[in-house]
């Protein structure tokens, strides 16, 4: 076949070659002897159908993904090429070799192909099986913001988050979480989530802390930012003055937000025992702690009314009131 190839015109090659290229591909199925086969024809006619084709899949078979390249690239069918190296990914198994593929994709696609679109799903696929890559994570987050994907660039963001170093870069991520859940989705909830997150980070920042109370107010989370500040004050690490702004922060919440006076009293209770000089309470404070109950009686645990206090304005026990009040009664 190659002496007849060689002996004849020009205008019978292509045949000759077609089917030198099949007794390679089909019957000897040896790749290496059919490219150069299938390359010669398609050399000279272009956009041959089934040279294309089998050039495909030996390359594809090879993952000769430079070669497959050049083939479609010259061809002028980027388009194809695009196709054809993402239905190859889909079905690598591999992680690596996947997601190398999925990245030569998204190139493309960013690039020459022009097809941004396809690139983000090249990009999408890539962290769905490969979470952890925070190259492709850094890529989408302008990628998201651009398009105003908020729900998907909470997610990205999230990777970042999980991948952070340190503190600083924690928090510079856990406030972009914030803010896109308060400025982007207007969500409650999730920016108290978000909130919380900071202030576990530095607890002793008071602008975190106040972005976490404010945070605590949209979203009626009273419950959550108390046991936020009680997990707080049970750390052995914590001093005194940081504990008795909280207890005074926890008193109110009690008092005003959760409508529960017998927590309150037991913060107005720890904030003197830890200050025993601190008697001048606010007055919401010393009624909750110190207001006389129903009918005159003493609240249980705190002294009676003193004699004295029996004894004001007014009081029977006074000898002009007494003297008044009979005069009257004889009138």
């Amino acid at each position: 076949m190659h002496r007849q190839l060689a002996g004849a015109p020009v205008e019978a090659a292509p045949a000759l070659l077609a089917t030198l290229g099949s007794i390679y591909s089909d019957r000897l199925q040896s790749r290496v002897d059919a490219v150069p086969v299938w390359s010669e024809l398609l050399r000279l006619e272009p956009g041959h159908e089934r040279a294309l084709r089998r050039l495909r899949d030996a390359f594809v078979a090879d993952g000769a993904w430079d070669r497959l390249h050049e083939l479609y690239a010259a061809q002028g069918r980027l388009d194809d090429l695009v196709e054809v190296l993402q239905s190859a990914a889909d079905r690598l198994a591999a992680t690596e070799p996947r997601v190398a593929l999925y990245r030569r994709v998204a190139k493309l696609c960013q690039g020459s192909a022009r097809q941004p679109e396809r690139a983000v799903r090249c990009s999408e696929r890539t962290l769905a099986i490969q979470p952890d890559n925070i190259e492709v994570a850094r890529e989408l987050v302008p990628i998201y913001r651009e398009q105003r994907n908020w729900a998907r660039l909470l997610g990205t963001y999230e990777v970042l988050l999980g991948a952070a170093s340190d503190d600083d870069e924690r928090l510079a991520l856990v406030e972009s979480l914030r803010q896109v859940a308060h400025d982007k989705l207007a969500s409650p909830t999730l920016t108290l989530q978000w909130a919380a997150e900071a202030y576990r980070l530095r607890p002793t920042d008071a602008t975190l802390r106040s972005g976490l109370e404010a945070a605590a107010e949209r979203a009626d989370g009273w419950d959550e930012l108390s046991r936020m500040f009680e997990e707080r004050i049970a750390d052995a690490t914590v001093g005194d003055a940081e504990r008795l702004v909280l207890l005074d922060k926890l008193a109110v919440v009690a008092r005003d937000k959760l409508s529960k006076p017998d927590d309150a009293q037991r913060y107005y209770r720890r904030i003197i025992a830890l200050d025993p000089l601190r008697h001048r309470c606010d007055r919401g404070a010393r009624v909750d702690l110190y207001g006389d109950p129903p009918l005159g009686r003493p609240r249980r645990g705190l002294p009676p009314p003193t004699r004295g206090r029996a004894r004001g304005r007014g009081s029977p026990a006074d000898p002009a009131s007494a003297r008044a009040a009979a005069g009257g009664t004889a009138r």
